[in-house]
């Protein structure tokens, strides 16, 4: 994950500088050409499978809020990559100075020599690059763009410890009235961050930790109780930007940025196998179908469970639970979580209260 620690003067260049930099998601080049092969994550998580069954994320744009996707790279043809936004600066986003946006890119989409969750996916890269606005700014804008783009998911594998300001949470709620899935890193423990990054912990975005190999919680990954899904982020092999210095065109990074880029692939099949789904009902089939671990229910470092995308997509709407989780929960600044269930239960009693007591003022009458 690209880690922005304090609103920056120029925001395309911390952003760029911060994704080479950062140590638990720095890749290194492989010129292995048996690169399906250490594309582990793909067979647990059973996404050949979908493959085979047509399930490609066809006809979904993923928007990619990062540092650029470099679109000439072969494991991204036949057009995955659209003419995309730097917000506020020149550009269209379809070069990538850093490899990190590549990176994420090719985890949801590439069809190569590597593959993606969701290879049949488009791409529509948007890089807050705004120098004249802060962070929070910048991405709120950012992904006002994208679904203004009218991108079905929008996948953010970058983030900061600043708390934002309303703007951030306006522009969440507006790409959530377009029916947009956002989904975003948790951060990692590499980069400073124990707790979860913003926009991760930001009400209604879909917050991603990391897991191990193994599938235990992985030592790299933030966690809170803003986590939603976990997903696989260690030794994960995609391709980057070949404009890096050393670059074969591939590498393989850790960190959480890989998890949410998963989640977001997954939310893309989704939305090609059930396209009249809403934004919210790909969120439930997320966290319905994900995988318990750690202690029973939704917890700060699992979240809801382990990302499942086969269950995720071929999961039968009447066995999914009649309850609906959300992404990250309501809360305020410094208020505590609330869930709608607690809502609907405080107005069930108010009716209750209520009728009870025009049934005692009919009695005295």
């Amino acid at each position: 994950m690209t880690a922005i620690r304090r609103p920056r003067a120029c925001l395309l260049t911390a952003l760029v500088a911060l994704a080479v930099s950062a140590p638990a998601s720095a890749a290194h080049a492989d010129p292995d050409p048996g690169l399906r092969a250490k594309q582990w994550y793909l067979d647990v998580l059973r996404v050949p499978e979908l493959h085979a069954m047509g399930v490609t994320g066809q006809g979904v744009t993923v928007a990619v809020i990062d540092s650029g996707v470099d679109s000439g790279h072969p494991d991204l043809g036949g057009g995955t990559v659209l003419p995309g936004v730097v917000t506020g600066g020149p550009g269209d986003g379809r070069t990538d100075p850093s490899g990190h946006g590549t990176e994420m890119a090719g985890i949801i989409a590439a069809h190569g020599a590597v593959q993606g969750i969701a290879p049949a996916a488009q791409i529509l890269p948007v890089v807050p690059g705004n120098s004249a606005r802060s962070f929070s700014e910048a991405l709120a804008e950012s992904i006002r763009v994208a679904a203004d783009r009218s991108a079905r998911v929008i996948s953010i594998s970058i983030g900061t410890d600043d708390e934002p300001g309303p703007e951030l949470d306006a522009a969440i709620t507006y790409a959530a009235s377009r029916d947009a899935v956002i989904v975003a890193a948790a951060g990692n423990t590499a980069d400073g961050f124990t707790n979860l990054a913003w926009p991760a912990k930001s009400p209604g975005v879909l917050a991603v930790t990391g897991l191990s190999r193994d599938g235990s919680f992985s030592v790299y990954s933030a966690q809170g109780p803003e986590a939603a899904l976990s997903a696989p982020a260690e030794s994960i092999t995609s391709i980057t930007s070949r404009t890096v210095a050393g670059s074969t065109g591939y590498s393989t990074a850790t960190g959480t940025s890989p998890a949410a880029a998963m989640v977001s692939g997954t939310a893309a099949l989704i939305r090609q196998r059930y396209p009249e789904l809403s934004a919210a009902g790909v969120v439930r089939r997320l966290t319905a179908t994900a995988r318990d671990a750690g202690p029973a229910g939704r917890d700060p470092q699992y979240g809801y469970g382990r990302l499942s995308p086969y269950e995720a997509v071929t999961v039968p709407e009447a066995e999914l639970p009649t309850a609906s989780p959300s992404a990250s929960p309501r809360r305020g600044r410094s208020g505590p979580a609330s869930y709608l269930p607690l809502w609907v239960a405080v107005l069930v009693l108010a009716a209750a209260a209520v009728a009870f007591a025009r049934s005692r003022a009919s009695r005295r009458a």
